[in-house]
């Protein structure tokens, strides 16, 4: 008899130790998403956009911000290029260089974008010279891409080749 009182009085204190309560209501569980925390930089340069532009995200890029740094003009300085619609009636693609100066990102060198969105944008040593090249690989339709490299000449960027590609532009 005095076992069954043992027994019963461990089972009661396991309960209470183990803190048994009604689960709670999945309401109760949900939280807000974490918020992105960008880059101050990016932040500026998100500033020194056109009002009411929105940044594209390239479809071929996973996991990008839609802005990508690189050396562009060999000053040792990383650029960022920038591709966004414009934020106006028909909302054309654009694509924008900014460079710092004087502590603020300013766009120094802007172009019209091709197609309905944007494929990919990189920096890359195309021509060889040394310097990397902007390559931007727009979203024609119907499953048609292409492809733009521009090089850093006479203080712009040049377009130095437009192509058309399918898969992946070095195909």
């Amino acid at each position: 008899m005095e076992r069954r009182w043992m027994i019963r009085i461990m089972v009661v204190l396991m309960l209470l130790l183990q803190g048994c309560s009604m689960p709670a209501p999945p309401i109760d569980l949900i939280q807000a998403p974490e918020a992105y925390d960008a880059e101050p930089s990016e932040d500026q340069l998100r500033q020194a956009l056109p009002d009411g532009s929105r940044i594209l995200l390239p479809l071929s890029q996973e996991g990008s911000s839609g802005i990508t740094f690189g050396d562009v003009d060999g000053d040792q300085a990383e650029e960022a290029i920038v591709v966004f619609e414009d934020g106006t009636m028909n909302n054309s693609l654009r694509a924008a260089l900014l460079k710092k100066i004087d502590n603020e990102w300013k766009i120094v060198w802007e172009t019209n974008g091709s197609g309905h969105g944007l494929d990919f944008t990189q920096f890359e040593d195309v021509n060889q010279d040394g310097v990397p090249d902007l390559v931007l690989g727009w979203v024609l339709g119907g499953g048609e891409k292409g492809l733009d490299v521009y090089a850093w000449k006479n203080n712009t960027l040049e377009l130095l080749q437009k192509k058309g590609y399918r898969d992946h532009p070095k195909d």
